[in-house]
């Protein structure tokens, strides 16, 4: 087996890895969407699969157990819709002008999406038009009625999928935040153990626990956890530091790990490693007890000399102890500070953003492309391929790539199996009994992974849209696998035009996306440090180009070549990154007004 598989089944199991909060969450969206089914069965009614979909949207990472995300998507569900309804009526059997009306629709949603607060709310408001316009128009009073029930069906899922998070076995995202924070420190600490032990490798299920998801579920859980509670919003920026730290003292031990096979330790080394793991083990016991910890991690006594890798995990774990003030909200309900601050809903006077109008046109322009495709081809049954092409279109081609796989894969993997199910149990599916268990195993399998990090969770709600496209509707059921297989070539062949689009229209890397949110916030930053003035929406600013830069920087790997300088000047972007959060950190947690110093 070559390197590149080991890495990717190693990454794929740290991915799938169970645990018992996934697999409750996992039990709750199988049950709620199983039920679902069954009555929209019983009723007859159509397009089921949206309805299921919907579900699983509501349920990913960020929206769980979240009744303002159900707001957001009823919201934007109803704009959308009659958007759709009035577009119908006016233009039906007007193709080229539906086609056009729609173009302009998209590139609005998706500029606002990209310039306002709540970009939920305009991206769905510029989809469900698209969802929610019948495939065939030609007739407006059908067109308006099939529009109403593929609005009544996303709202429908909105408010079921809302529901079940908040009364089904609700989590509490931020106790899980604290868990996973607590188990990660834990395993660092153990780590230390092992370099004191000079055990050259650590056991691989602790290497592979310690090189798990890490930040990127533990980000998904703050986003959860400040969704219900203000006062865990206001105290953002100390939750943000401990979770960033405690990444950077993970990374740093393994960087003295690898040197430390290469050149052993020193007994004086060996010494510091020992006071540092005892004062984090009394860090450790505190964030247990949901205790702040006000005690200082211990220092390097004076005259020992150690290599800079231990100088620098003194230096991260020094900062830790006072990101933990956040902790008394959880366990005493104390009253927060000053609140970070949230953009208002709506900013008319936002400035112009050139990049957001370019990624509206390069939407619009793939989702026309693909209307005049099934319409020339003389081919309804592929129209998902519209959605799919606004949905793969990003801010850049790696955000892109990764998209568009997930996607592919969701669609194969959901598809097929929708088609063994139709090949194998074929008239049965019409059976209550067949049809439960095909859909409980389908359902069941899409929600495991659609739980998971956000890493993965896409490929989830796609695998489920295509298995309800293929098995759970009427049409399909009934025998007609055609229709199935026409559903899933529009995916893919939404994929193929949306990655067209991108590579020769505007093509933008994500590192170099990265960089230009890391220099807005650098003169974000700036302008705070200089007129502290309306702090609130100008660290809520901040924090969105900081957000947007990291996520820029995770799609940045998918175009990273095995050339030294495309790595190189990757890990030049992550420090400026890490260097931008740190000064953020400074002047959010700790006001220089506390100390009359302006960071740098």
């Amino acid at each position: 087996m070559i390197a590149w598989e080991r890495r990717l089944i190693a990454a794929l199991g740290r991915e799938l890895a169970p645990g018992p909060t996934r697999i409750r969450a996992t039990l709750r969206l199988t049950i709620v969407c199983l039920v679902t089914v069954v009555v929209a069965m019983a009723l007859h009614l159509p397009e089921i699969h949206w309805l299921v979909v919907t579900i699983f949207v509501v349920a990913q990472s960020d929206a769980q157990a979240s009744v303002d995300k159900a707001i957001q998507r009823t919201f934007g569900t109803l704009i959308g819709g009659v958007a759709a309804i009035l577009m119908v009526a006016m233009l039906a059997g007007k193709q080229e002008l539906l086609l056009l009306a729609l173009a302009g629709w998209v590139t609005l949603g998706i500029y606002l999406s990209k310039t306002q607060a709540d970009s939920y709310v305009f991206v769905l408001f510029g989809v469900t038009v698209l969802v929610a316009i019948p495939d065939q128009v030609a007739d407006p009073s059908r067109a308006v009625e099939m529009a109403l029930i593929r609005i009544q069906m996303l709202a429908a899922g909105s408010l079921i999928g809302a529901a079940a998070q908040l009364v089904l076995w609700p989590e509490d995202p931020e106790r899980q935040l604290i868990d996973d924070l607590t188990e990660r420190l834990d395993l660092a600490v153990r780590a230390l153990d092992h370099t004191v032990a000079r055990r050259a490798f650590l056991p691989d299920a602790l290497r592979e626990r310690l090189l798990g998801p890490g930040m990127a579920r533990q980000l998904d859980l703050l986003g959860r956890a400040e969704a219900l509670d203000d006062r865990l919003r206001a105290r953002h920026a100390e939750q943000l530091q401990l979770i960033a730290e405690i990444d950077r003292l993970v990374a740093a031990i393994i960087l003295l790990r690898r040197e430390a096979r290469e050149r052993p330790l020193a007994v004086d080394e060996i010494a510091a490693i020992e006071t540092l793991a005892l004062g984090l083990r009394a860090m450790l016991s505190d964030l247990r007890r949901l205790r702040a910890h006000d005690q200082p991690i211990p220092t390097l006594a004076d005259g020992l000399i150690v290599r800079p890798a231990i100088m620098r995990l003194y230096e991260i774990a020094a900062g830790l102890p006072r990101s933990t003030g956040f902790l008394e909200i959880i366990a005493r309900r104390s009253p927060p500070r000053a609140p970070i601050g949230r953009l208002p809903r709506f900013q008319p006077g936002t400035s112009f953003d050139p990049a957001a109008l370019r990624l509206g046109i390069k939407a619009a322009l793939a989702m026309t492309l693909c209307g005049l495709a099934y319409q020339v081809l003389l081919w309804p049954g592929i129209t998902t391929c519209v959605v799919t092409a606004i949905i793969v279109i990003q801010p850049s081609r790696g955000a892109s790539m990764r998209k568009a796989l997930l996607r592919s894969a969701g669609a194969i993997a959901g598809g097929l199996f929708g088609f063994l199910a139709l090949a194998v149990l074929g008239p049965s599916m019409g059976s209550l009994p067949a049809l439960m268990i095909v859909a409980g195993i389908g359902i069941a399998g899409a929600a495991y992974v659609n739980v998971g990090s956000s890493r993965i969770s896409y490929a989830g709600m796609q695998t489920v849209m295509a298995f309800g496209l293929v098995a759970l509707d009427h049409e399909t059921v009934a025998g007609n696998l055609a229709a199935g297989i026409d559903r899933v070539l529009g995916i893919l062949l939404g994929i193929a035009v949306a990655t067209l689009v991108d590579v020769f229209l505007w093509p933008t890397t994500a590192r170099a996306a990265a960089a230009a949110k890391v220099a807005a916030a650098q003169k974000g930053l700036d302008a705070l440090a200089a007129d502290p003035a309306d702090r609130a929406a100008k660290t809520a600013a901040i924090h969105r180009d900081l957000a947007a830069a990291v996520a820029q920087f995770e799609d940045a790997r998918w175009e990273m070549s095995s050339r030294p300088a495309d790595r190189s000047a990757l890990m030049a972007l992550g420090r400026d990154i890490e260097r931008v959060q740190r000064r953020f950190l400074a002047l959010t947690v700790h006001p220089p007004e506390a100390s009359g110093v302006v960071p740098r």
